[in-house]
């Protein structure tokens, strides 16, 4: 069997990296960190294998379809190479107002609800504070936007000089603070895309000095970011949202949020050379949040454990998780009393587990959860066939440059995620279909009217 050529990346050999790094080094360092003290040995070794065995079976089936000559086509389309020269059609001018449309809601957000960071909308609404649509629409797809101007932003700085280039240089730091604010996973997505795109340009050799100090780079500034992000979140990031301001009473800027509540918290650590230095260079706080914060292994292990040694495996709901799943992917202005996501409570609960709310959740916890040790071809079979429907959508998005740029960075935001729900791929399907729609609707009505406009004309002649 051949293989692609090093440097061909698409979008799942993305994915497999942060798995790689997730369930490699990550979750190995985070382990022995807080100490693997009470860990049965057989439940965490499979913890990670029902990560890991999936993922690179589904990585190797797709590689095999894309060197068959019926499939080759189609999934050429999850190709950063393909994907890039498409982008490059992007006018220029609509990027950069993109880019400062993205930071103007950041800021808005901030001043009217001292929302930074990706609450969940139901965590919001837990805090009674009742958003305007438009907000949550744009809310929720936020961090895919922020993906979609990351990426295409990339594709520019690498192919421009001279003037050009420091445009792009400059709306790229705009993404980079903006992307910086949602933690480390997202300053890692951030570079690796930034890797991905310079392997593609230059097609360095794989073991060449270059790639590996790329790589190197990005661990030790990763590093010396997260001992950095742990020190200025609570000021900046985590500041509560206010239950008293509702969208029909939002502040404006005149309330100085920035400068008479912010500031003062920032400038409370003011930060000399000298302190900044002594801030990224203490570890303290990065060593407590891995202390605090499992890893999806630890989510997985769970209930792996809890099926091995309790006989859990006999009660197994085979579905009832995956059906809950897909319901709560109904929208809420849809389903009005919907309640609030109960996939991780029901998933402890059919487990015979006491809940307890975990922030690093897996889909192949989900999955096991689900139905048992049958979690390892289930996964792969959802694996590849959302790799495989998601070239089938970048394929028929491919000739519209605008919808294709919005699709590439949701499509790429869901490949990045390894900490997430059961649902979050089937809300990526149904975002993806909402941004499809909200592009051909106008377009649709503008013809039917020019339509009704010719035939009404027509009639009047005759």
């Amino acid at each position: 069997m051949a293989y692609k050529k090093w440097g061909r990346f698409d979008l799942f050999d993305f994915y497999v990296m942060l798995i790689g790094l997730y369930f490699g080094l990550w979750g190995i360092a985070g382990s022995i960190l807080t100490g693997a003290k009470g860990y049965n040995i057989l439940s965490t070794f499979l913890a990670f294998m029902i990560a890991l065995i999936p993922v690179f079976i589904t990585w190797y089936l797709l590689n095999y379809v894309s060197i068959n000559a019926n499939y080759r086509n189609t999934i050429s389309y999850l190709s950063f190479e393909k994907i890039s020269k498409k982008l490059l059609e992007v006018n220029g001018y609509f990027l950069s107002i993109f880019v400062l449309l993205l930071l103007a809601f950041m800021i808005y957000s901030m001043n009217t609800y001292n929302i930074a960071v990706a609450y969940s909308i139901t965590s919001l609404e837990a805090y009674h504070i009742h958003l305007p649509v438009w907000y949550k629409v744009i809310f929720s797809l936020y961090r895919s936007l922020l993906m979609t101007a990351t990426i295409v932003l990339t594709i520019r700085l690498y192919n421009s000089r001279g003037f050009r280039f420091w445009g792009w240089f400059t709306l790229s730091i705009i993404i980079f603070t903006l992307t910086a604010l949602f933690g480390r996973a997202s300053y890692v997505t951030f570079w690796l895309i930034f890797f991905i795109t310079y392997v593609i340009k230059h097609k360095p050799k794989i073991f060449s000095a270059t790639p590996i100090i790329f790589l190197v780079l990005i661990f030790m500034s990763t590093v010396l970011f997260s001992n950095f992000y742990q020190r200025i979140r609570a000021p900046l990031v985590l500041l509560p949202p206010k239950p008293e301001l509702h969208s029909d009473i939002p502040r404006t800027l005149s309330d100085h949020y920035f400068r008479d509540k912010l500031w003062p918290q920032l400038s409370k650590r003011a930060l000399t050379p000298h302190q900044a230095s002594e801030i990224v260079s203490d570890s303290s706080g990065t060593v407590s949040n891995f202390k605090k914060r499992p890893a999806s292994w630890g989510f997985n292990y769970l209930f792996i454990d809890q099926q091995i040694h309790h006989g859990y495996y006999k009660s197994l709901s085979y579905g009832a998780i995956l059906k809950a799943a897909v319901i709560f992917t109904i929208p809420r202005e849809i389903w009005k009393n919907k309640p609030a996501n109960q996939l991780q409570p029901l998933a402890f609960k059919l487990n015979g587990l006491n809940y307890t709310y975990v922030r690093a959740p897996s889909l192949f916890g989900f999955l096991q959860a689900d139905f048992g040790f049958l979690s390892i071809p289930l996964a792969i079979f959802f694996l590849f066939f959302a790799a495989l429907i998601a070239a089938y959508i970048l394929k028929w998005c491919y000739n519209r440059p605008i919808l294709f740029l919005f699709v590439v960075g949701q499509t790429t935001f869901y490949f990045s995620l390894v900490e997430l729900n059961y649902d979050a791929y089937f809300y990526y399907f149904r975002n993806t279909f909402l941004l499809i729609g909200a592009y051909w609707l106008p377009i649709l009505t503008i013809n039917s009217l020019k339509k009704l406009f010719r035939s009404g004309h027509n009639l009047r002649y005759d």
